[in-house]
């Protein structure tokens, strides 16, 4: 009897064990923002009165083990807590309720992303939307005045061409104090090849999510070696779970130059050149041509009033009929822009895309200046399963700009300036007026005698692949390639200045630039006991790049409209160049944050370069940071005035390895004498060159005052750059 009750008591307390395990079963779900539809990255999803839990992935997504009659708690800084009882479904799909809307906004980050509220270095983020309205072709210049410590200006106003980024003043002498700019993760080339190009102005603005720049060392470390001038990560456009989104925009702006010069008309230019001529008679000879102008033959006045004649052409200067407003005549009366696009985004549970295409037209306020570029991007990604995610982003873009010459030379347009309002601009026979008739070089020729034109092809691609070890732990995977192609064509007729002594002038430039960059990765989330938030990143990054370019030029063309080098009776020059550079890096990033409210970063960050000397190769760039979410203490939390106030500070340091790509090395150079080949030495060797460093303090304070209706931010640095290289 006794063994009987043994057995049943035994058979009845596994069935109930057995009961219990069946109720526990997977829970998956996606968290988004009720703000903006996006999956929310590093939610708490925690099972209530219980230590256990889960932390949501890049997209939103979480899995936890968890049995019927529990309750989820979804919880994250700057968005309402939610509560959902676990019923019979194993699928719970939330959408958080934002609270104070700065401190949920999602950052990109170095290998990541965050929160505004996580963050603890200073980043200046824009969304893509902002920037939609701004009637540009590079986004560059959209950045203007939206960046506290960020410097924003174009080189020289020409389209096409350089601009200038400074992301906290300047850090080098020789080294270059242009940023680092990251494209969906991967760095890419932003010095054009030929002239000063700008290889920027390839990347449509239409295709832009967000733009984060990295300001302090906290922020820009994990890019070590390169982060001392500050980093641009721009996030391209992608789809989401739901119907298909089309978006067709077409958009048109009109600009005009201003603050015009006031410069002499023809009564005022020939009363002051023949006064000039006068008061030098006077006051130097002694004599006055205007009451005896028969005693004094040859005077300076006279000289004076030849050159007038010599001016004015066919036409009387003493007449006035001629007039001409020379600077006009360097502007455009219909400089503006036109863009139309195209895109659609969708996607279900498998697989989401984004796919754009655009056209971008812009005719600049000088004359001869104008820029085109047609461009198209498709990204996908898809879910090979729940734990394997793999995609791709491709872009393709051509780019085609009139260029102008340097500044100061007279076959700019605004040299124009410097010719007499007494010229006509053209003579009887419509010919333009040059030398001897005009004072300087009349570069309108240039308008219709010359063509200076530089066409690019870029491709961006980036292959990616994402696997879930652990529900706490990813390894993602990236390999991109930024081909960019350059090609310049320059024709001078025989009537233009630089073509004038050798019946046309013609040169061709022709670059290639293949960048290929992989990084590798593993993150893990994990939350302890409610109060601890811990996150890791450590990975691992290559990149190389190589270039190559070449050239050829000649003259003598036997008819101005012959203007390939195939025309030319004599090629005088030519040359070719091929060099590169390596990366191979180590890295690692810690997140900590306890309580919702205090918040730690450390970064770190290990390079090395083929550009530097084998003695000093590679080099280490730590950084640390710490942060304080005083709106979410009990004295200051539900405070209706008050809904952010955050405390943060920074120390690290950060390296400049834009230098070139042999500087170490001793090098030698061809040379040739009486047509025999040989080397000379060009440059001594360095085997111990090394980084610049960047060191920087960063103490900031965050706010957002009545439910985020006023925010801003207020940050102090210190930044001290040394061992610094001088060519």
């Amino acid at each position: 009897m006794r063994k009987a009750l043994l057995c049943i008591v035994l058979l009845l307390t596994t069935t109930l064990s057995f009961e219990v395990l069946a109720q526990q079963r997977q829970i998956t779900g996606t968290v988004i923002s009720a703000e903006d539809g996006l999956g929310l990255p590093g939610v708490n999803v925690l099972i209530k009165d219980s230590s256990r839990g889960v932390i949501t992935d890049l997209d939103g997504k979480y899995s936890i083990a968890a049995s019927t009659g529990e309750t989820l708690v979804f919880s994250f800084v700057g968005y309402l807590s939610q509560e959902i009882e676990i019923a019979q479904s194993s699928v719970i799909d939330v959408t958080l309720e934002t609270d104070a809307k700065i401190l949920g906004e999602v950052i990109v980050v170095g290998y990541g992303s965050t929160t505004k509220g996580d963050l603890t270095g200073n980043i200046a983020s824009v969304k893509g939307s902002d920037l939609a309205t701004v009637p540009v072709v590079n986004f560059q210049d959209a950045l203007q005045g939206r960046m506290a410590g960020v410097f924003v200006q174009s080189s020289s106003g020409k389209l096409g061409e350089g601009v200038k980024i400074r992301v906290r003043g300047t850090t080098s002498i020789s080294g270059g104090n242009d940023p680092l700019y990251v494209i969906d993760g991967i760095p890419v080339t932003s010095n054009g090849a030929i002239g000063y190009y700008n290889p920027m102005s390839d990347i449509n603005p239409g295709d832009i999510e967000s733009l984060e720049v990295l300001k302090d060392a906290s922020a820009s470390a994990i890019y070590g070696a390169r982060g001392a001038n500050g980093v641009v990560l721009v996030t391209t456009k992608s789809g989401s779970k739901g119907k298909t989104k089309f978006n067709v925009g077409i958009q048109r702006g009109y600009s005009s130059p201003t603050r015009k010069k006031e410069f002499l008309n023809a009564s005022e230019f020939v009363e002051l050149m023949r006064e000039a001529g006068y008061n030098n008679d006077l006051q130097i000879y002694n004599i006055d041509p205007i009451n005896n102008p028969d005693d004094y033959p040859g005077s300076d006045l006279e000289f004076v009033e030849s050159r007038l004649d010599r001016y004015s052409g066919y036409a009387d200067w003493r007449t006035g009929e001629i007039d001409t407003d020379w600077q006009d005549q360097a502007f455009n009366e219909d400089a503006g822009t036109f863009s139309v696009n195209f895109s659609a985004s969708g996607g279900d549970d498998k697989t989401r895309f984004f796919l754009s295409g655009s056209y971008d037209q812009q005719t600049g306020i000088m004359i001869r200046n104008d820029f085109e570029r047609i461009s198209g991007r498709l990204n996908l990604d898809h879910s090979v399963s729940e734990k394997f995610l793999i995609g791709a982003n491709f872009s393709l873009s051509r780019t085609d700009n009139n260029r102008l010459s340097d500044d100061n030379q007279f076959n700019n347009p605004i040299q124009l300036v410097a010719l007499a309002p007494i010229t006509p601009i053209r003579d009887e026979n419509g010919e333009l007026y040059d030398r001897p008739t005009t004072t300087y070089y009349n570069n309108l020729i240039d308008s219709e005698n010359a063509e200076w034109v530089n066409l690019s092809f870029r491709n961006l691609t980036n292959l990616f692949g994402e696997y879930k070890i652990l529900p706490n732990l990813k390894f993602r995977t990236e390999f991109g390639v930024d081909i960019f192609n350059q090609n310049e064509e320059q024709f001078f007729g025989s009537r233009t200045n630089s073509g004038l002594s050798t019946n046309g002038f013609g040169r061709s430039r022709w670059a290639r630039i293949v960048n290929y960059n992989t990084n590798n990765f593993f993150t893990y989330n994990k939350v302890f006991n409610e109060m601890h938030n811990f996150e890791a990143v450590v990975g691992m990054s290559f990149q190389r790049s190589d270039q190559s370019s070449a050239f050829v030029e000649g003259q003598e063309f036997p008819l101005d409209d012959l203007k390939t080098l195939a025309s030319a009776a004599e090629i005088t020059g030519g040359s070719s160049s091929l060099t590169n550079f390596t990366f191979l890096s180590y890295f690692a990033r810690v997140n900590y944050k306890y309580g919702q409210k205090y918040l730690a970063t450390l970064s770190a960050r290990m390079d090395g370069s083929s550009r530097f000397g084998p003695n000093n190769r590679y080099g280490f760039f730590p950084a640390a940071s710490v942060g304080w979410i005083l709106s979410e203490e009990g004295f200051l939390q539900g405070n209706s005035t008050v809904s952010l106030l955050k405390l943060r500070g920074s120390y690290g340091l950060t390296g400049n390895a834009e230098i070139g790509n042999f500087d170490h090395l001793g090098l030698y150079g061809s040379s040739a004498y009486g047509l025999v080949p040989g080397l000379v030495p060009t440059q001594i060797p360095n085997p111990d060159l090394t980084w610049e460093n960047t060191r920087q303090l960063d103490l900031g304070i965050e706010f957002g005052i009545l439910n985020d209706r006023i925010t801003g931010e207020i940050d102090y640095y210190n930044k001290n750059t040394t061992d610094l290289l001088l060519n």
